[in-house]
């Protein structure tokens, strides 16, 4: 499983890119994607390692699921983030001989703790999640504490994986840099997604979930699912069952079903992310006859698509004769 250390490694990594590319922004201040705007100072402080997360923007909220979606974004971007570095050694990320980054060592000594977390929403913040919906957001971090201010909770969620990527471990402490520090962020683009091709290639759920906790992680906000194609039908149709019965590569292992989908838009949904289903039609539609052989036109060999030495058969990674 890729952890979010990793994942946090990987960001680092591009945004050092990134910022030797376009010849601009502060070391230490590395975010992906880069933010709209960062004003940084040059001192730093410490992050308690019992940082809390304040319960003032409850009062903004009467939804319950909005307020687990922050509340767990803050214990898997902070607390979690705090505890998979905890005891580890300082690490130098370097690109180049002649490029090399101190990423976790703090510019100055910490002049101040920080212990909490303050989240500031406006007063419509939980709008139904879709492409174009508001995700603007800032993070404020000074001597008293860290504050993310957003229109909306999806904004918060990007905030918050943020501040993950301003988290650094120096072997000693937790720190964040160049403080007082104010990032201004909103997508540049409203449609920011990966397509997957589940069709071609089966991915089961938890690796689904997996990919989403990455995507998310770098602000991505759909997961297109290609999800059918000529070569398997790999959904569970409740009225016809043979689509997924005949259609897919397993009928056994290799279907998702209504309570997998489910499952996959809630856990995709917590982290701001839209599911986007595709069902491939009129045509890539062999793996539908081979249930239906009616729903599809005779002038082809359709039922050939589920034998060993089909030329596509290559495309599935969990075939067995």
């Amino acid at each position: 499983m890729v952890s979010r250390g990793r994942l946090l490694l990987l960001a680092a990594a591009v945004a050092v890119a990134a910022c030797v590319a376009a010849g601009q922004g502060s070391p230490g201040v590395m975010v992906v994607p880069q933010p709209r705007a960062v004003v940084a100072g040059g001192g730093s402080v410490r992050v308690g390692k019992g940082v809390t997360l304040l319960d003032s923007y409850k009062e903004a909220l009467n939804d319950k699921d909005a307020a687990e979606y922050i509340e767990n974004a803050f214990q898997r971007c902070v607390r979690n983030t705090m505890k998979a570095q905890d005891g580890l050694h300082a690490w130098t990320l370097s690109l180049h001989p002649e490029i090399q980054y101190q990423v976790n060592t703090t510019v100055v000594a910490p002049t101040a703790t920080v212990s909490s977390v303050r989240v500031v929403l406006g007063k419509q913040p939980f709008p139904a999640l879709d492409v174009g919906v508001d995700e603007s957001y800032t993070v404020q971090v000074n001597n008293e504490e860290i504050t993310l201010n957003a229109s909306t909770v999806w904004g918060v969620l990007h905030a918050f994986e943020t501040v993950a990527q301003l988290i650094n471990w120096d072997g000693k402490s937790f720190t964040i840099q160049h403080t007082p520090l104010l990032i201004t962020d909103a997508p540049r683009y409203p449609w920011r997604g990966m397509l997957v091709d589940t069709a071609r290639h089966f991915i089961p759920l938890d690796k689904l979930k997996q990919l989403v906790d990455g995507l998310s992680a770098m602000k991505f906000n759909v997961l297109h699912l290609h999800l059918t194609d000529a070569q398997s039908f790999p959904f569970e149709v409740s009225s016809y069952k043979e689509l997924s019965g005949k259609g897919a590569f397993d009928p056994n292992h290799a279907v998702y079903t209504h309570d997998d989908m489910s499952a996959l838009i809630e856990h995709a949904r917590s982290r701001g992310m839209v599911v986007m289903p595709e069902f491939d039609l009129p045509g890539h539609t062999a793996s539908w006859g081979l249930g239906y052989p009616g729903v599809t036109a005779s002038c082809w060999d359709y039922l050939n698509a589920h034998q060993p030495d089909y030329p596509e058969n290559g495309y599935n990674p969990i075939f067995q004769e």
